[in-house]
């Protein structure tokens, strides 16, 4: 029988800091940003262009901010990176957890990625992602045990409190994180069909097919892949390219920038659903990194033809956010136009 033998799972949480940017602290402004993106500090905290310390290949950052400049990534909203990435200690044998640490001009971001080197039986691959989604796999230091969503939580504050200390004022984040799942490798073929049953196993269990909507496949080298998006959670596979050694490093890289992607939109998002409905009459700082959140996430979505990465999963996410009413409404306030539109309850299938 087929095996699994690696796949990633990256858990994101993003947050937006409405007292912080209406105070004109940490990187809400252009000059605070381009002075932190040249000298590689934010107060005494290393900090870097996120395209020069990724650990692993990815396109998002070189799509998005081609110009590689302090300009282009204020333009961009790109999130400047600690350059350390930080061993997260777990229980489970076989799985490596690695956390990544995001300063952005609206606020801060983080993200977990479970490696998971293991031959896995299907089943036992489902249980397994179940474990690590949901149970306390994390130790901390005095041996305690806590989850993924738990430990992103403290890790979010622990960020943002050594970025801004006191300024950050209150946090504004969902309280679930965005999940993206990559089957990166396997002993032998799956069908598509299998394949699209256990992605659906390890990403929406006990939900309805209708819950998800699958994104058509990919022309070319990546036709047999399959791609799901629902609430919160992005999920790939590629049964032909995941038996190459070649392709995994390309199966890794397109994990990479999904889960760059999710934290980008999502940080954007949570500075758009923090600003206030008057925000003509917020402090510029406000109103500014509110504009700069509109026009990205519109560029993202697809509202123009600009530089950035494309991916059917953030349009899905910005959609599903409910904030396309509020979105739209800043837009029109921004002499931004036209309108994105209203998204579609029915979902693909």
């Amino acid at each position: 029988m087929a095996t699994i033998e690696r796949m990633l799972i990256s858990f994101t949480l993003s947050s937006a800091l409405p007292d912080l940017i209406a105070s004109g602290g940490g990187l809400a402004q252009r000059s605070a940003y381009v002075r932190a993106f040249d000298s590689g500090m934010l107060g005494t905290t290393p900090v870097a262009p996120p395209w020069t310390v990724d650990p692993e290949p990815s396109r998002y950052w070189a799509s998005t901010v081609p110009s590689k400049d302090a300009a282009g990534a204020w333009e961009k909203q790109a999130p400047l990176k600690s350059p350390d990435t930080v061993t997260v200690d777990n229980t489970t044998p076989g799985v490596t957890l690695t956390a990544e640490r995001y300063a952005h001009p609206g606020g801060a971001s983080v993200a977990i990625t479970a490696t998971v080197d293991i031959t896995l039986q299907p089943d036992d691959a489902v249980d397994l992602h179940a474990r690590i989604a949901t149970e306390h796999v994390v130790t901390d230091a005095s041996g305690n045990e806590h989850s993924i969503k738990a430990t992103l939580h403290w890790l979010l504050d622990a960020w943002e409190e050594e970025l801004f200390g006191a300024a950050r004022g209150r946090s504004h984040r969902d309280p679930d994180p965005t999940i993206v799942t990559t089957v990166v490798g396997t002993s032998a073929p799956f069908t598509t069909a299998q394949a699209t049953r256990l992605l659906r196993s390890f990403c929406y269990p006990g939900q309805p097919p209708g819950w998800t909507a699958v994104i058509p496949s990919k022309s070319g080298k990546g036709n047999d892949s399959v791609r799901m998006a629902g609430a919160r959670s992005r999920a790939i596979w590629s049964p032909a390219r995941a038996l190459s050694t070649k392709d995994r490093t390309s199966l890794e890289c397109y994990h990479a920038n999904q889960v760059r992607g999710a934290l980008h939109a999502n940080q954007l998002l949570a500075v758009v659903d923090s600003t206030p409905a008057d925000v003509h009459v917020a402090p510029l700082p406000a109103q500014e990194l509110a504009r700069r959140s509109t026009i990205n996430l519109r560029w993202l979505h697809g509202a123009a033809n600009v530089k950035v990465y494309h991916s059917h999963f953030t349009r899905i996410a910005i959609d599903d956010s409910t904030l396309i009413p509020k979105l739209n409404a800043l837009a029109a306030t921004f002499s931004l136009n036209p309108p994105l539109p209203t998204p579609n309850p029915a979902v693909v299938e």
